[in-house]
């Protein structure tokens, strides 16, 4: 054991035997009451954080503070002072602690209120107590005063770009646009136009650098937990980064205080500022929700249980598509964090969260439950297998599949799970038999940035590949279905400059190439070829006279087809499927990402399928 894994394990050890000195001050809460922990003040922001840990009761109307953070590195952690014993915490929230403590009492931004953070209000070391305390948490973050969403500390310049002479600390730099945040008052239907004013382009200018690298990749835009913390506050959660204090509005302003789309890392603040934007969809949706399972409730009829049963399943299928790419710790949470969002109390008892079951169990159950209730089979497109001794219909919840489609389906399908809950039934249309598949190179291949691969093999190799496996054993396709593939998906170029692809540019445009936009610029006429490699690795025919493939952005993180697979769509759904056939005329599901076909050689809708279903038996499809 070197010195690093030994100083490794010390820390644990001190961490799990300081969080044991606090088990004394966990009493057994009751359904109706919370802990809160009352920081209390000091003579300097470097003493040590002594705190009160006490149990208050709902009906008590006590004003706190519920904090939105994420834990950190459990390896950093420092000390805190609860109910008179030295106990470890995270790092992230010793700072958040020390930030609140001098934000209250120091600089007077922040009313002095308890506060509620789960690391330490839950107990964490009790899975009993984590199973009952975890329902609740819709109720404590719509109870709460005030949600503070805690940013980290201002890190100081940055260590690759040391400072001229005369740079201000960060600190300095953020605070001149800290009036500007805090004079955007809502999230909702934020644009350039509903900001009031503007700052300054210097301050602008000096700002854009410091947000992208010390606000915006925090790991709290990644969390799975802090979606339930900021949609459920009462208020407009604020946002403590630094000692500045401004609502969440002005976090999604900073798209259109920084004129970010006109700066060259426009693209990372797209994805935050769209994430933002999602989370006021959700919120809107779970509101309109409510009133339908409310007046659903208000019937009193014979189904009332199942429509209550089948709104829950509908918004957890919309939430775990939606959010499915976020992170959690626990495997569990993947799910546990999102159930504040919906009508937690119709869910049946075994969904309950019970952080003793393994977290196989939690994904198959509540694949189950979705599935039965929702007939919307899109839920296992959107992730891949769980694997392992799963059926294969339950997604793996930890990893969500890249996917532009939406979730919505044309309306439920027919699906029947079996009593022991491992086969699923589906009613599909058969597309063929898999009857020719590119193979992939087994050497030569790195994979680069957003799935392309960095190097392949002779790319006049690919042509002549891509014709003699594929192209020719298709050969009753029409030349505008391949059209399809080329001309909408890859934007092939009318030229190329390279003598030495010249060869194959001459016989992917006679034999495939239609029409394009063309490109100008060198590195997108080398992202065009890796793009044609990878599409044809990732092609293949089936019986049927269909040629597919399926997207780049996975190229080797699913299964390949493979010759005798059977591919169907799935009735209800926008998606295909691709089926391995096992004992017993049953099948598993082998690929499940079927945003990634392309049918290059259908000519009817889904709706005209309905009334003539392609060749072969139209269902149902019994999988494993």
């Amino acid at each position: 054991m070197d010195v690093a894994e030994l100083s490794q394990r010390m820390r644990r050890f001190l961490h799990a035997g300081s969080r044991h000195s606090l088990e004394a001050s966990y009493e057994p809460l009751s359904d109706s009451s919370i802990r809160l922990l009352t920081i209390k003040p000091s003579a300097k922001r470097t003493d040590k954080i002594v705190c009160e840990l006490r149990t208050v009761a709902f009906d008590d109307h006590v004003r706190y503070r519920a904090l939105s953070y994420v834990w950190g590195d459990p390896d950093e952690t420092g000390v805190a002072s609860v109910n008179g014993k030295s106990c470890r915490f995270t790092l992230n929230l010793i700072e958040a602690l020390r930030q609140l403590r001098e934000s209250m009492y120091d600089h007077k931004t922040l009313e002095a209120l308890p506060l509620w953070a789960d690391a330490v209000c839950i107990n964490q070391g009790d899975n009993d107590d984590k199973s009952r305390e975890v329902p609740k948490m819709g109720r404590i973050y719509g109870s709460a005063a005030e949600v503070v969403i805690w940013l980290g500390p201002m890190a100081g310049p940055d260590d690759e770009d040391p400072p001229e002479k005369g740079d201000r600390h960060n600190d300095d730099v953020f605070a001149e646009l800290v009036p500007y945040l805090r004079s955007v008052a809502h999230v909702e239907a934020m644009t350039a136009d509903t900001v009031a004013a503007k700052p300054s382009e210097h301050i602008m200018k000096a700002n854009r650098r410091l947000v992208k690298d010390h606000l915006y990749y925090h790991d709290w835009f990644d969390r799975t937990w802090v979606i339930q913390e900021a949609v459920l506050a009462q208020a407009q959660p604020q946002v403590l980064f630094g000692r500045h204090v401004f609502g969440m509005g002005g976090l999604v302003a900073l798209w259109f205080l920084l004129d970010i789309e006109k700066s060259a890392f426009h693209w990372v603040w797209e994805d935050v500022y769209l994430r933002w934007q999602m989370y006021g969809r959700v919120w809107w949706a779970r509101q309109q929700r409510q009133l339908r399972l409310a007046a659903a409730e208000a019937a009193a009829t014979a189904d009332t249980v199942e429509s209550a049963e089948r709104i829950v399943a509908s918004e957890l299928l919309d939430l775990f598509i939606a959010f499915g790419s976020l992170e959690a710790s626990l495997p569990a949470d993947k799910i546990y964090a999102l159930l504040a969002l919906v009508p937690y109390k119709s869910l049946p008892p075994h969904l309950t969260p019970n952080y003793d079951l393994p977290f196989r169990t939690v994904y198959h159950d509540y694949a189950q439950f979705v599935l039965q209730h929702t007939g919307n089979i899109n839920i296992i497109a959107y992730f891949p297998p769980l694997g392992g001794d799963a059926p294969s219909w339950v997604p793996d919840f930890r990893e969500q599949i890249e996917n532009d489609r939406s979730g919505d389906s044309k309306g439920p399908g027919h699906v029947d799970i079996s009593p022991d809950g491992l086969e699923l039934t589906v009613r599909a249309y058969d597309l063929g038999e898999c009857i020719s598949v590119m193979s992939r190179p087994t050497e030569g291949v790195e994979y680069g940035i957003r799935g392309y691969p960095t190097r392949c093999p002779d790319l006049r190799d690919v042509a002549a590949r891509v014709d003699q496996e594929i192209v020719t054993r298709t050969a009753e396709l029409r030349s505008e279905d391949v059209d399809v593939i080329l001309e909408e998906w890859l934007g092939l170029p009318t030229s190329t400059t390279d003598p030495d692809l010249r060869p194959m540019w001459e016989r992917a445009r006679r034999e495939l190439l239609h029409k394009s936009d063309g490109v100008g610029e060198e590195d997108d006429e080398l992202r065009f070829w890796l793009k044609l490699a990878t599409t044809a690795f990732n092609s293949f025919a089936t019986s049927t006279g269909l040629l597919l493939y399926y997207s780049y952005n996975n190229w080797g993180r699913l299964d390949p087809p493979a010759v005798g697979d059977r591919v169907v769509w799935v009735d209800g759904s926008h998606f295909a499927f691709v089926l391995r056939p096992v004992e017993g005329g049953k099948f598993r599901i082998a690929l499940a990402s079927m945003d990634y076909f392309e049918y290059a050689s259908l000519s009817v809708s889904s709706s005209d399928l309905s009334e003539a279903p392609a060749e072969g038996h139209e269902g149902p499809e019994q999988v494993e």
